[in-house]
This record gives C-alpha cells, structure tokens and sequence, in this order.
C-alpha cells in the first residue's frame, strides 16, 4: 500500500522474492518541488490504486536503484 511518510516522503511494501525467502520488501518515492524532481527509489511493481496515488502527486522523473539486483519494475 502506498503511504504518505513525512513531508515529500512517501513507501510502499510488496511481498518480494523467491517463494522460500519471500518477506515484505519497501520501496520510496521523494518529491523535491525545487529542484522538480520526483524520484522512485528500488521500486516494486505498483497496483492500479498505487500508481493512481503516485500520479496525483506528479510524474516521476528519475527512478533510483540502490544496488543492482534493484532492477524490478525500473524498467
């Protein structure tokens, strides 16, 4: 479920992984209006409700990947 952290902050957990190791997993998006800037950082796969939400708040302009393996839904 996306959710609203603090100020321009914002998560959202999916349950990630293979089916022996699968826990929830978070992923952040980060609304800088000065610099217009919205960035996704390692982002799982969105519901429809999610990316509506998202969408509301602006178009993503940068997705950020922590680590390599990070890929999921980047593309």
């Amino acid at each position: 479920m996306f959710q609203h952290l603090y100020g321009d902050v914002y998560y959202w957990t999916e349950r990630h992984g293979q089916p022996e190791t699968t826990y929830d997993w978070n992923s952040c998006a980060i609304r800088i209006d000065r610099a217009n800037v919205f960035a996704l950082v390692d982002p799982l796969p969105l519901t429809d409700a999610e990316i509506r939400q998202i969408e509301e708040i602006g178009t993503p302009t940068h997705i950020l990947l922590t680590c390599n393996w990070h890929l999921r839904e980047g593309e």
